[in-house]
């Protein structure tokens, strides 16, 4: 009997055919493993905010060794407006025996007490037609060394930061503010215009600058070190022994850690590069631990250098009497990054390599 040649064709088919039927049995003896899981993220789209020009109306009102602070900001005409019922609020003042007091426009709704951060002492609604109300803030801060130019050049550059303006000198001061009279002093008021984003803090306009002094209640501490998010584009890990600190609208994060009577607040903050500079802000930490200025070059002797997801950044330890200020400083794009410490100066000195770490772990959008 003749058996016929198979087509070479057919001959390769049929033999890939059983070297597939054999890698199919072995691999049903020995089992399968499980191929790797594709995993697919999706990333939530941020548009990119809306650049509108803003008015601000703010009022700086010297009492002691504190400053109170009056805040409007919003549209330009709109707010515009509003200036003589501003400088009207701004003239109600009344400072006797150390107490502040101040009369609002019958118009303006005093809103109810709602966490806006620690500083922020009252909030006022301003009737905006058939629109959302503009808000008017009253916040108090520390002031160790009284109003001087000093403080006044720190936190006007701070308020024309929002803005998108130049930072002020302080040579220049006079030009930009005006001392407005009231019962029990003068107040130094500014308005000021420039552009803000749309998500730059509008419903916010009085929250309180990064480096005022004076410590928030801590709750107590978990016991956390994994990683935590502090806000929508700013990521940190935890350090052992520390817990969330007191919420605040202008704070990237907010941590605290307590040792019986003792607290420490921490606080991230984010501002354009362009209107902060490491000096101008290591003197107004100064002056909340009761501390003198320092120069430039004084300030070079004292910096220690710290990388921050990358980038090279600047510390500082600030020890007064009472109380220990550690800062840093660092700089990525158009934005300044600040890390703050301020607690008693054995707690600071307890917490300062853990504040170190917490910072180096940071993660900067």
């Amino acid at each position: 009997m003749v058996v016929p040649r198979l087509d070479s064709r057919f001959r390769i088919a049929l033999s890939s055919m059983l070297v597939g039927l054999v890698g199919l049995q072995v691999a049903l003896l020995s089992g399968c493993k499980k191929a790797d899981e594709i995993r697919t993220y999706t990333v939530p789209h941020r548009s990119a905010p809306q650049i509108v020009l803003q008015r601000m109306l703010g009022a700086i009102i010297p009492n002691d060794k504190e400053a109170w602070f009056y805040k409007l900001q919003g549209p330009d005409e709109d707010i515009a407006k509003l200036e003589p019922e501003f400088l009207a609020f701004t003239k109600s003042t009344t400072i006797k025996d150390g107490k502040v007091a101040w009369t609002a426009p019958a118009t303006w709704e005093r809103g109810r007490k709602v966490e806006f951060g620690q500083f922020r002492i009252a909030t006022y609604r301003i009737p905006n037609g058939s629109g959302k109300p503009f808000e008017l803030a009253v916040s108090r801060l520390d002031a160790p060394q009284g109003v001087d130019d000093a403080y006044l050049q720190s936190n006007l550059s701070r308020w024309r930061g929002q803005l998108s303006l130049s930072p002020i000198e302080a040579a220049d001061i006079s030009k930009v503010t005006t001392k407005t009279p009231f019962d029990g002093g003068e107040a130094y008021t500014v308005n000021f215009a420039g552009e803000a984003s749309n998500s730059s803090g509008m419903g916010m306009p009085g929250a309180a600058g990064p480096f005022a002094g004076g410590l928030p209640p801590a709750r107590a501490p978990e016991e956390r070190p994994e990683p935590e998010v502090g806000s929508a584009d700013f990521e940190f890990k935890t350090p052992m022994g520390w817990g969330p600190g007191k919420a605040s609208a202008m704070r990237k994060a907010s941590l605290a850690v307590a040792d019986g009577d003792l607290t420490a607040d921490v606080s991230v903050f984010a501002f354009p590069a362009d209107s902060n500079d490491l000096l101008s802000n290591v003197n107004r930490w100064r002056g909340q631990v009761g501390l003198k200025n320092v120069s430039a070059a004084d300030l070079a002797k004292s910096v220690k250098k710290i990388e921050v997801d990358g980038h090279s950044g600047e510390m500082v330890d600030l020890v007064g009497e009472k109380e220990t200020i550690l800062g840093v400083m660092v700089k990525k794009g158009g934005s300044a990054w600040f890390f703050k410490l301020q607690a008693p100066v054995a707690l600071a000195d307890r917490e300062k390599a853990r504040f170190e770490e917490f910072v180096k772990s940071a993660r900067l959008p």
